[in-house]
């Protein structure tokens, strides 16, 4: 291939029966193999080990950055770590007092109905009344006439004696107001 004089050298981690040659010309290097001759430009070599100071071997890139861009990086890293703490510190409310709560004794509240004016779904509130039982009352209540007394409910059909006693102390009958003729 080129005419310029070469010197045939074999290379101690070369595969057998490789040869390399290095012509006169330092932009390139030819390599011969089993026959065949191949010139290698040096632009597509890496470049040689340099026995660079250690200044220089310090800013070297590590993991694909320099020291300054590490420094960078671990400056942030702490910057973040310290933050996340501050903020967990103030979620968990570290340092405030605990929040008491106090509660009222439970009332009882009084149900009473008047059975003269009280509708169906107040009666259903009372125990042993149901809904047919309770829309029987208004119903009775309307054809004849207001309830004179609690024992004047058993006159409705699933009202007795005993119904009657559980439901009293939910009962107050008001005195009707007196017409003037």
């Amino acid at each position: 291939m080129s005419t310029s004089q070469e010197t045939p050298e074999k290379d101690s981690s070369s595969h057998s029966g490789e040869t390399v040659c290095e012509e006169a010309s330092p932009a390139s290097t030819s390599v011969s193999r089993a026959g065949l001759d191949v010139e290698i430009a040096e632009s597509v070599l890496p470049p040689p080990l340099s026995s660079a100071p250690v200044t220089e071997l310090e800013d070297a890139p590590e993991l694909g950055l320099r020291r300054t861009d590490r420094l960078l990086v671990i400056c942030l890293c702490t910057a973040i770590l310290i933050l996340s703490v501050v903020h967990l510190v103030r979620l968990s409310a570290r340092g405030t007092p605990a929040i008491t709560i106090d509660r009222t004794s439970p009332q009882s509240i009084p149900f009473v109905i008047d059975p003269n004016t009280a509708n169906w779904v107040e009666w259903m509130q009372l125990p042993e009344i149901g809904e047919t039982t309770a829309r029987r009352i208004v119903e009775d209540r309307a054809a004849h006439g207001p309830f004179r007394s609690v024992e004047d409910l058993q006159r409705i059909k699933g009202i007795g004696a005993a119904t009657t006693e559980k439901i009293r102390p939910f009962l107050r009958i008001e005195e009707p107001p007196k017409q003037s003729n």
